[in-house]
Order: structure tokens, then sequence, then C-alpha cells
């Protein structure tokens, strides 16, 4: 079992300034799997925008189904608000959210 005061340690790592400390973070956190999960699903409503993407991006790569629901949650989201906007971004993740649901 992973201690949890790591994966609390390495999601405050997801909003760092430092894109490589946050990258190093993403990466752990995917090494770590379904356990991460659920702290990851929380960061999806975040305030910060770069927040939320590293950690979808980290869902995705875990590709646990039980973050599907929040995964397309964040999607209608984004695109209601910002029709269009970084959605070159986004699209890579809708089409992998979109697979896993459809195996599930």
């Amino acid at each position: 079992m992973v201690n949890e005061i790591s994966i609390d340690t390495l999601i405050k790592q997801l909003s760092d300034k430092d894109g490589l400390v946050r990258e190093k973070a993403r990466l752990t956190l995917v090494d770590i799997g379904k356990e991460a999960t659920l702290a990851l699903t929380k960061l999806l409503t975040d305030k910060d925008q770069q927040t939320r993407w590293e950690a979808a991006k980290a869902l995705v790569a875990i590709a646990d189904p039980v973050a599907i629901p929040a995964l397309i949650k964040t999607l209608e989201a984004i695109f209601s608000i910002f029709a269009g906007w970084r959605v070159r971004h986004w699209w890579p993740l809708v089409r992998i959210v979109s697979s896993l649901y459809l195996k599930h």
C-alpha cells in the first residue's frame, strides 16, 4: 500500500509553478496507479487550469474506469465554458476517455 502522505505531497506538487516538478509528480502518480485516482479526481475541480490539466493527464494515463464520469464532466464543462479554447490540447483526452468509456 502506498503511503497516503506521499500521494498528498505529489498532489500538491501538481500545482507547482515549475513544470518539471509537475511532470515528475504526475509521472510518479501514474506509476502509483489506481490508488491515486480519488485524489486526482478531486483535482479536476481545482481553480487552477494547469492543475486540472495535470490531473486529467494523470487520470487518462492510469486508465481507471472509476475516473471516467469525472473526466467526462470536466470535458463537458471545458467545452461549454471555453467553446474552442485549448480544444486542441484536450482533444486527445476526449478520444481516450471515450475509448475507456466504451470498453466499460
